[in-house]
């Protein structure tokens, strides 16, 4: 538990608190909240990329399709653990 000041009359609340015991402003909404980015999104969206070829390269009989696609599983894997 902390204690945060509210935004409203200034005075300090529990920010397990819904509402301030003095001016009664909801507490929650003044509390900053961070935004966090997954690092692995883009190597997703790599490793999708690479599976989608390997099926277009599986189907068309144009190479090595399944290796590609087992390729791009791993990659895929890997950007989920990041």
């Amino acid at each position: 538990m902390a204690l945060i000041v509210c935004a409203e009359c200034k005075k300090t609340v529990s920010d397990k608190a819904a509402a301030c015991p003095n001016c009664g402003a909801p507490v929650n909404e003044n509390l900053k909240i961070r935004k966090t980015r997954r690092v692995g999104g883009l190597w997703e969206g790599i490793g999708f990329i690479i599976i989608l070829t390997g099926i277009f390269m599986m189907f068309s009989d144009t190479g090595p399709g399944g290796l590609m696609m087992a390729g791009g599983f791993v990659v895929f894997i890997i950007g989920r653990c990041l």
